[in-house]
């Protein structure tokens, strides 16, 4: 809780509000979320699913498939994690050409929200969501494995 205030504190002295939360390295337990619910952050961008969507505690969880370029999709919320921190350059360009490529896909988080409210997930996206976890675990596994060869 102590590092959750902490880092509101630097945000809000920068002027800033957050809106929603990104666990570092998708780190996370239940104690946080119910830090992050009693803090007034009530969404999170983490998990796999298809779609935005509604825990049994109201918080909102965006998901987070991609990472360091978009990809074309042809259904459902993607969401791009960005790590920019060690951009040269040529991979900026690369990011402002895949902007402008996707800029007719690309949305805030406040406009998704108002244009699509999040809602529970049912019996189907619960074992979408599921299997997703899975299949992606299990190519992680097969990675690591073929690396350590």
């Amino acid at each position: 809780e102590r590092k959750l205030r902490a880092g509101l504190l630097i945000f809000q002295e920068q002027g800033l509000k957050a809106e929603a939360w990104i666990a570092p390295s998708h780190s996370f337990d239940q104690t946080t979320v119910e830090i992050l619910d009693i803090l007034g952050i009530r969404v999170i961008s983490d998990g796999f699913a298809f779609r935005h969507f509604i825990d049994h505690r109201g918080m909102t969880w965006v998901p987070c498939q991609l990472w360091d370029r978009f990809r074309p999709k042809s259904f459902g919320v993607w969401t791009v994690c960005m790590h920019c921190n060690g951009w040269d350059a040529q991979r900026l360009e690369l990011f402002r050409r895949d902007v402008g490529q996707y800029h007719h896909q690309i949305v805030s988080l406040s406009q998704l929200l108002a244009s699509e409210p999040a809602k529970p997930l049912g019996l189907v996206g619960r074992i979408e969501t599921w299997g997703n976890t899975l299949w992606r675990a299990r190519i992680r596994r097969m990675v690591k494995y073929y690396l350590r060869r």
